[in-house]
């Protein structure tokens, strides 16, 4: 999987800017998908050379002018080819857990699962805060593109619940936290 296909779907539902597809990836892609501003726009340059997305230069008055981009037909296919590819679920790469495999250091490992637990509280608080702001409807009442979206988020929210109660254990074990 490559960032292509997280843009070019981004990009199948509406015409956005490169601004538009990162809050995109603030909102919901980053839940299931990771990049940087910089990659973004990075991508967005390779797709419109590739022809698999097109822009539009928007004029704006006393702003910078901004390129809206679309996925072209070329990208549609693209999009379509790789929605009909099988799935891998491959191996978590998580230097976590190799640490707390391989270090004999208690301290130091305790300090890692106590910052990863910080940090997963975080995004739980931020993942929640989305749910209630943009999907306060029953789950029932929303239109399909809405529940797909919804549902990325709820994998996030689960995954960090997840994490949290795994972060417990942890420190139940290794730490003798009660």
């Amino acid at each position: 999987m490559s960032l292509k296909y997280v843009i070019l779907s981004a990009l199948s539902e509406q015409s956005l800017t490169g601004y538009e597809i990162t809050k995109e990836f603030d909102l919901v892609l980053g839940n299931f998908w990771h990049a940087s501003h910089q990659q973004v726009y990075r991508e967005l340059g390779k797709l419109a050379d590739d022809g698999l997305a097109s822009f539009e230069i928007e004029v704006q008055n006393g702003k910078p002018d901004k390129k809206l981009y679309s996925v072209t037909k070329a990208g549609k296919e693209a999009l379509a080819r790789w929605f009909d590819e099988p799935t891998p679920f491959g191996a978590t790469k998580n230097a976590l857990l190799v640490k707390l495999y391989a270090c004999d250091d208690r301290g130091t490992v305790c300090a890692h699962i106590a910052r990863f637990k910080t940090s997963c509280l975080a995004a739980l608080e931020d993942y929640r805060s989305i749910v209630q702001r943009y999907y306060p409807e029953p789950v029932s009442e929303m239109e399909d593109w809405k529940k797909r979206a919804y549902l990325t988020l709820r994998y996030g929210v689960m995954q960090r619940e997840a994490q949290v109660a795994w972060t417990e254990e942890a420190e139940r074990i290794i730490c003798d936290v009660r």
